[in-house]
């Protein structure tokens, strides 16, 4: 049996200021602010995670910002875009950018948990020896090694820094994610063998 240390997001429904949030726009500015596969629209900010050397840590990096295209209504479409912002980034002192306009301002807050995981087990029921599920919205802990993708590297507990669940509403219900990725799909994201954050849907 093996043991990883996990850190379980918590959506909140209100906003304390916290650097780990969603909702609202980003408390610092991405090097470019994301467009869609168009190059035209710009996405909207959905969340961002802070790099504090425990819960997440990638060289050079102050966070990593989540990106969605949205229209007016409020409607996602296409997939997330993941954004490692680099130490030394401006505040977003002016209040730049564009937010998801049914998406709440919130904090996220973190529950460490140890995952006591026999891989054969693991795979077969995605729980964990005591029962604990092990594809909730967390960073680090567990994750089942997934196939390559075309032009992608494989996903390993090594590499695995931390996924985030489909949600079904965009008011956080008992601290489930508030995004839609649509058909169940977890937004994974990992180191690649190049030493650069990269993410997919699995």
């Amino acid at each position: 049996m093996e043991k990883y240390k996990s850190y379980r997001m918590y959506f909140c429904d209100e906003y304390t200021g916290q650097l780990n949030k969603f909702g609202g726009l980003p408390t610092h500015l991405p090097p470019t602010w994301p467009k869609d596969t168009s190059g035209e629209d710009d996405l909207a900010f959905l969340c961002q995670l802070y790099c504090d050397g425990i819960k997440l840590e990638i060289k050079n990096v102050l966070c990593i910002q989540i990106y969605q295209w949205v229209d007016s209504n409020g409607d996602e479409g296409g997939d997330p875009v993941v954004v490692a912002v680099p130490i030394g980034a401006g505040e977003n002192l002016n209040k730049e950018g564009i937010h998801h306009p049914m998406l709440p301002e919130g904090d996220i807050r973190f529950e460490e948990v140890v995952e006591e995981v026999v891989e054969e087990h693991a795979r077969n029921t995605l729980a964990d020896e005591k029962g604990l599920f092990l594809w909730e919205s967390k960073l680090k802990g567990w994750f089942r090694e997934a196939p390559i993708l075309p032009g992608k590297d494989a996903v390993t507990p090594a590499n695995f820094l931390g996924t985030i669940a489909d949600g079904d509403r965009h008011i956080p219900f008992h601290g489930c994610s508030p995004f839609n990725w649509g058909c169940g799909y977890h937004l994974v994201f990992y180191i690649n063998k190049s030493g650069q954050l990269d993410w997919d849907l699995f």
